[in-house]
């Protein structure tokens, strides 16, 4: 994976206090809970760098409950970082982060319009496949940190993982 230059973050960390006003608690916020990488001249946020950890395994009452083990506490909580992965690549574009972005385009963010094919807005950017490749070596990196992190939150804490039924279909 490639990583930022110190040169590119302090660049990032700029641009971002531009876009927050001048607020650089939120800019070094940005910076801390996404994952940015910079590639063609702009700094693409791909994901949230430290994703949530979910404890409580939701399942339709009328099925079977699932069991309670690792295995399917870690397909829980890796399924949106996979369903990132596994994303089309000829659907990826690349938009503008912010809706008033004052950055001139610095700024932007990754998304997956396979659901509106055929409505693609004016500012939205086919990506490229070296934009596509960049982005999902980040998110191989950001997935694979969090599993260390699932592991070690399930050693701690698998005493508060549940799994509970909700209604389905009353």
């Amino acid at each position: 994976m490639r990583k930022m230059t110190k040169e590119q973050n302090e660049q990032l960390s700029k641009a971002l206090s531009i876009q927050w006003n001048g607020n650089e608690r939120m800019g070094k916020y940005c910076m801390k809970s996404s994952k940015y990488i910079f590639i063609n001249g702009k700094f693409i946020d791909c994901c949230n760098s430290k994703p949530p950890i979910e404890k409580t395994m939701w399942y339709d009452d009328e099925t079977e409950s699932p069991d309670k083990n690792y295995d399917n506490f870690e397909a829980l909580n890796t399924r949106s970082l996979k369903e990132k992965l596994n994303t089309s690549k000829y659907n990826y574009f690349i938009i503008p982060q912010y809706t008033r972005d004052i950055t001139n385009g610095l700024l932007c963010s990754v998304a997956s319009l396979s659901k509106w094919e055929d409505v693609i807005p004016d500012n939205y950017i086919k990506a490229t496949d070296e934009e596509i490749n960049a982005v999902s070596e980040a998110l191989q990196e950001v997935e694979a940190d969090f599993k260390k992190r699932l592991k070690t939150y399930w050693k701690k804490y698998s005493s508060n993982v549940s799994a509970r039924g909700y209604w389905a279909n009353r």
